[in-house]
């Protein structure tokens, strides 16, 4: 693999975890959750519908609503 697609794999890595960092300050309401999907929405179009980057914001998706479930 070489350093063009490391970059790649880098700027995956960072928006899925500026995701994360952003979502954890939300609620569970339902204005939340339009900004966690348009949020992830965007970030994978960004990465051109990336298999891993579906599954990434899919699981941080999951983590939220676990999260939520559980307070």
């Amino acid at each position: 693999m070489g350093e063009r697609e490391l970059k790649k794999y880098w700027e995956l890595f960072s928006d899925v975890w500026n995701m994360f960092r952003l979502i954890c300050k939300f609620n569970g309401s339902e204005q939340s959750w339009k900004k966690i999907i348009n949020i992830g929405q965007d970030i994978v179009k960004k990465h051109d519908d990336s298999r891993l980057c579906k599954d990434l914001v899919l699981a941080i998706e999951d983590e939220f609503e676990r999260g939520i479930k559980h307070e």
